[in-house]
């Protein structure tokens, strides 16, 4: 198409533009997500001093790593084209920039995807390490392994729809494809699941902690809201889905395709914020302290003062302990339940209330949900201090 050809086409269509938009979104919502991740690696590495395979995995999928090269990849592709209708593009840019444009989208999509897997998988590891029961082992394991196996195949489908998978974004290779509908149907299907998986993992806190006696009603409450933040995630899932349609398009694919572009890495920013949230309780502590004034002083003394009661309690506890151990019988402040029979005794170390927490859950006629196999004691303390580090 000649630019001559343009001339029976409006101004308004001709310069109509998705691409500072999507741009706009894209690099705002990653720079968003990168700066909650370095918070988290710096809460996790230097305030508290742990980090685990669910962080690994967050800073795996991280904006600097997989999200940025996909904003990168989407702002080149909006730099040859990418945002307006396809005819324009045609007859104002090279029949190489559309090709490569195509491609770059292509590639951007299969990030976006990795990214969005990794983050839902690195919050499901972060309850795998709290989970108490098996049946909530073995969703977990199910949701961290379909995920991605979800997500491996959308990433896969994008390239070989086609037999000749340069016929995607080359229009002077011909090659059998699958019908567009098809395409569209399977697509759909595999994002309503992952769908699905957004808010199991919103869903699953709830049933983790409301069944625990340790732990207040507010704590509960507290706890799970700051886990299910994810569910925001799948509300933006929901209106990505609708969008897919423009996978199956051909027709003005340039202009269509955009929503579903800034969508995808917004949904993508929100898994990783929400599973970043709930670790960031010291650095908020620290800001709420610095914005109350005297009264956060006040507040911080009293904590203090509650925090040396506590250490000094726990010393009179563990001194009994060893005096007991002494006599040939183990103290209060060690108890632990190994084998699921008996009563938990209270803990008084700064990690042994969370200990109880996730050590054993069970009613009068015994363990709530599926059976969950005996818990050591250093089995039952890593995860009070998981819980603590993380979320109180």
């Amino acid at each position: 198409m000649a630019p001559e050809e343009l001339d029976h086409l409006s101004r308004d269509y001709i310069h109509d533009d998705r691409g500072p938009k999507a741009i706009a979104v894209l690099w705002t919502t990653s720079i968003l997500a990168a700066a909650f991740v370095i918070c988290r690696c710096y809460v996790r590495t230097c305030v508290r001093n742990v980090f685990g395979a669910d962080d690994a995995l967050i800073v795996a999928a991280a904006p600097k790593v997989l999200l940025f090269c996909y904003a990168a990849l989407i702002d080149v592709a909006i730099s040859r084209g990418m945002g307006r209708h396809t005819d324009v593009v045609l007859a104002t840019e090279s029949a190489q920039h559309y090709t490569s444009v195509k491609l770059l989208d292509a590639a951007a999509q299969s990030l976006v995807l990795v990214a969005c897997s990794l983050g839902k998988a690195a919050f499901a590891v972060t309850l795998l390490r709290l989970g108490v029961t098996r049946c909530i082992r073995v969703v977990l394991w199910f949701i961290i392994v379909s995920i991605n196996i979800v997500h491996v195949l959308l990433s896969l489908f994008i390239f070989v729809r086609c037999k000749d998978p340069r016929a995607i974004w080359m229009h002077d290779v011909k090659s059998v494809c699958w019908d567009p509908r098809a395409f569209v149907i399977v697509v759909m299907v595999l994002a309503v699941y992952s769908t699905i998986v957004d808010f199991a993992l919103a869903l699953l806190p709830w049933i983790i902690l409301f069944p625990l006696q340790s732990l207040s009603q507010t704590q509960k409450v507290g706890i799970a809201i700051a886990m299910s933040l994810g569910i925001i995630a799948g509300g933006t899932s929901i209106v990505k889905t609708r969008h897919l349609v423009s996978f199956g398009s051909t027709e003005d694919f340039t202009y269509t395709h955009m929503p579903l572009i800034w969508w995808a890495g917004t949904e993508c920013s929100l898994i990783l914020i929400a599973a970043t949230i709930p670790t960031l309780k010291p650095l908020l502590s620290a800001l709420t302290r610095a914005l109350g004034g005297s009264n956060s002083e006040e507040s911080h003394q009293l904590q203090q003062s509650a925090s040396v009661v506590r250490v000094t309690i726990s010393g009179l506890r563990r001194n009994n302990s060893r005096k007991e151990r002494e006599r040939g019988r183990e103290g209060q402040w060690s108890a632990v339940v190994a084998n699921g029979e008996g009563p938990v005794e209270d803990r008084a170390s700064d990690y042994q209330s969370d200990s109880g927490i996730l050590e054993t859950r069970r009613t009068g006629h015994g363990r709530e949900g599926c059976s969950a196999g005996s818990t050591s004691q250093e089995e039952s303390r890593e995860r009070g201090r998981i819980l603590d580090d993380s979320y109180r």
